[in-house]
């Protein structure tokens, strides 16, 4: 990227898929990834819901690790959403056998964009993102080493 290449996740996507579509087995293979994918998405969602991400980080009282827990739960539950979405277009791409339905985090969110108040859902997703960067600032000041 330093040198001014402009990597296409959606495509990179595109040619893992089709290489594990070419091997014998390849389209359970990829639904296997794929639910691995999913599996991930869901238990960063539920590390958020849970706050099972405070035990590693030890947050000063009051507002501060407040609002640090309120980052931390929006953060990872974005995060474990685009990642089931993710994961949810692998699984389209190996029940169809077509490479071409896998994509990544651009795909997810023109796939986000395409739902009944799509561009509100991607917002939150944006949203989301900035809260899981910012609270990533405060897990390296107070992480529990």
């Amino acid at each position: 990227m330093a040198l001014g290449a402009r990597p296409n996740g959606d495509r990179s996507a595109q040619t893992a898929s089709r290489d594990v579509l070419s091997l014998s087995g390849g389209p359970l293979l990829l639904g296997l990834l794929a639910a691995g994918v999913v599996i991930g998405g869901i238990a960063f969602a539920a590390m958020g819901v849970r706050r099972s991400f405070l035990k590693k980080v030890d947050l000063p009282g009051g507002r501060v690790g407040s609002a640090v827990t309120v980052l931390g739960v929006v953060g990872y539950v974005a995060k474990g959403g685009a990642l089931a979405i993710v994961g949810a277009l692998l699984v389209v791409a190996a029940v169809k056998a077509d490479p071409e339905q896998a994509g990544g985090l651009d795909a997810a969110v023109h796939t986000l964009l395409g739902l009944p108040f799509g561009q509100a859902l991607v917002a939150c997703a944006g949203i989301g993102f900035a809260s899981y960067g910012v609270y990533l600032f405060f897990r390296a000041r107070y992480a529990k080493l």
